[in-house]
């Protein structure tokens, strides 16, 4: 039987409790089996044709809604739905900043409200949303890493040539010029400090600012590289991200500010291809992301939040 983080705990309820308890534990794995196989349906879609279909999210979120209802039902206590209803509007609100922020297609902010919906939400270290959550930034890290390489090393060439610009252009070269002189004082005022554990900290934290800048410029360097394909606008679909603002004479049709392109957008420049007007829009392909959301679930199953270790140093 399984606890809120998925292990083991039905020697720590009381005989008195097991019923009640094994009817929780029962209704806890049965969403979390649903969330598991919705998941998998969602990793050969996203896969396959980079998107998630709005029916299988929200289905999720009535599975999610419907299923607490009836267990606050059974028991006539209200938190259980409140937990479904809180998981939701949380998970809306993470969707919603990753979508406006350009992290993820409207597929994944949806099928992430499904998830919060089934999993419902308790303020509790160990509840199992939380720990999917900080799971997901683990895991989707490792894995967005892993799949950029993947790409940079199947285009190589055009990689290389989009790496070498970006070295070039006047911002990045501002940048780096700004990040080497911060190296150079941190490391000197390192070598300066007697307490080596405040030395170790500057150098680590010097470390991770290269990290993450380099990182960040590869990341581009592969989306300008492998990540972006000329379409014709019947190859388009709601959702799809353009990377320039498409302008026929001073109208502006679509852009990367719409987050998105929408079927009155995409109808039109059908229609402007038709007079002629435009032929091919540049399109970004994005990253199949919701595998990392089915390992993230399957390592909370298996061993809870894998961030807590850090979570209860800092704490």
């Amino acid at each position: 039987m399984l606890c809120n983080t998925g292990r083991s705990c039905s020697k720590l309820i009381p005989n008195i409790f097991y019923t009640s308890f094994f009817f929780s534990s029962f209704m806890l794995e049965l969403l979390f089996l649903i969330a598991v196989f919705a998941t998998v349906i969602a990793t050969y879609t996203d896969v396959r044709t980079r998107e998630v279909p709005d029916w299988l999210n929200y289905s999720m979120v009535a599975a999610g809604l419907g299923i607490n209802a009836l267990y606050s039902l059974y028991y006539s206590r209200g938190e259980y739905i409140a937990y479904s209803i809180l998981g939701l509007g949380i998970f809306f609100g993470l969707g919603a900043l990753m979508f406006y922020t350009g992290q993820w297609g409207g597929g994944d902010s949806k099928y992430i409200m499904g998830i919060g919906a089934l999993l419902g939400f308790r303020f509790s270290l160990d509840d199992t949303a939380l720990s999917f959550v900080a799971n997901v930034l683990l895991i989707g890290a490792f894995y967005g890493l892993i799949w950029s390489i993947g790409l940079a090393i199947k285009n190589r060439k055009e990689f290389l040539a989009s790496w070498h610009a970006l070295r070039r252009a006047a911002e990045f070269k501002t940048s780096r010029i700004m990040l080497l002189g911060i190296g150079m004082v941190g490391i000197i005022a390192g070598f300066l400090i007697n307490d080596m554990m405040l030395r170790l900290s500057i150098f680590a934290l010097l470390v991770m600012l290269f990290f993450l800048f380099y990182t960040f410029l590869f990341t581009k360097a592969v989306e300008a590289s492998s990540m972006h394909r000329w379409v014709k606008p019947q190859e388009l679909t709601e959702g799809d991200w353009i990377v320039h603002d498409v302008l026929v004479g001073k109208k502006r049709i679509c852009g990367p500010k719409d987050l998105g392109v929408s079927k009155e957008q995409i109808a039109e420049l059908v229609r402007l291809q038709k007079k002629g007007k435009i032929k091919k829009v540049l399109m970004k392909i994005g990253i199949p992301f919701v595998p990392s959301f089915l390992f993230a679930l399957l390592a909370t199953w298996f061993f809870g939040n894998l961030l807590m270790p850090v979570i209860q140093m800092i704490i």
